[in-house]
């Protein structure tokens, strides 16, 4: 039984010490206060967030566009994956585009910064379709895989509560399952995204 006591005592030896030595000596205090922060910012490595923007996707013609997404990153570079839609009927002419899903590598310019530009390519598979009430013509549809790019601003890249991306899509139509019509050579968003 003393045998067993003396194991479990110099088993809590070490954190007593620990103890000991973060009151005595600051800078101790400091490194752990560091790794404690260093933890922090690994948990913040996956940020879902909202898209909010506009979808061009015939000429002059835009969409509203809604979307949802998730952002895996660490210092330098991120992996995106999103759904996003746009959709907008005025009587005329009709508009809808959705992506499901997107994904998109990307590079941070200033990777030790709270805040950074960032680009990088996208892929995603899309239903694009376009309807003109007034002349057919113009009509189209295009299912099929899209490729394009990124390129945006994140601020408050160490901020614990929210995180804010402004951010340009370009696309065109690459790779098709099924189209029909005068398919745009290139679509556009223009959006800012709040993430948590």
């Amino acid at each position: 039984m003393k045998t067993i006591r003396f194991i479990k005592a110099l088993m809590l030896l070490p954190t007593l010490l620990v103890a000991e030595v973060s009151d005595l000596d600051p800078q101790f205090t400091d490194i752990k206060n560091d790794i404690k922060t260093e933890k922090t910012k690994k948990s913040r490595e996956n940020t879902y967030y909202i898209k909010l923007g506009s979808s061009a996707v015939k000429n002059k013609n835009a969409a509203p566009l809604l979307g949802v997404g998730i952002r895996s990153e660490n210092k330098s570079f991120a992996t995106d994956a999103l759904i996003d839609y746009s959709y907008q009927d005025d009587g005329d002419s009709l508009i809808s585009n959705l992506s499901v899903p997107k994904i998109s590598v990307l590079k941070f310019f200033s990777p030790e910064a709270n805040s950074s530009f960032y680009a990088g390519p996208s892929l995603a598979w899309v239903f694009n379709n376009f309807d003109d009430e007034q002349n057919d013509s113009n009509s189209y549809f295009f299912y099929g895989i899209s490729a394009g790019g990124s390129v945006g601003y994140e601020f408050g890249r160490e901020n614990e509560t929210l995180r804010h991306m402004i951010q340009l899509d370009m696309a065109t139509p690459t790779i098709s399952a099924r189209s029909k019509g005068k398919v745009p050579n290139i679509n556009g968003q223009l959006s800012y995204n709040i993430g948590f």
